[in-house]
């Protein structure tokens, strides 16, 4: 295989790869829940996809998650330094 007798430049190479660059992902919403989901995709939040419920567990696991969230128990921890810092 032959070497290149000159270096090559910046510029050129930088042309050359030049659409080797990231596209944004195409977002829209779910029909169902209207949480943004990506094009194509089921939605991780109801599990449905073109009107068809594909993943059975995903409503459940949704609400659950919710219910997660909305809660947030702190640990016994976070509990103790809190009382510290609010004593001292």
């Amino acid at each position: 295989m032959s070497v290149p007798s000159r270096r090559q430049a910046k510029s050129r190479s930088l042309k050359r790869r030049s659409h080797l660059h990231l596209n944004a992902i195409h977002l829209g919403s779910c029909a169902k829940c209207g949480a943004t989901k990506q094009a194509h995709q089921a939605c991780e939040v109801c599990g449905t996809y073109n009107g068809r419920q594909v993943t059975p567990m995903a409503e459940q696991d949704a609400r659950a998650l919710k219910k997660t969230r909305t809660k947030a128990p702190e640990s016994p921890k976070a509990e103790a330094k809190a009382t510290k810092t609010s004593k001292a």
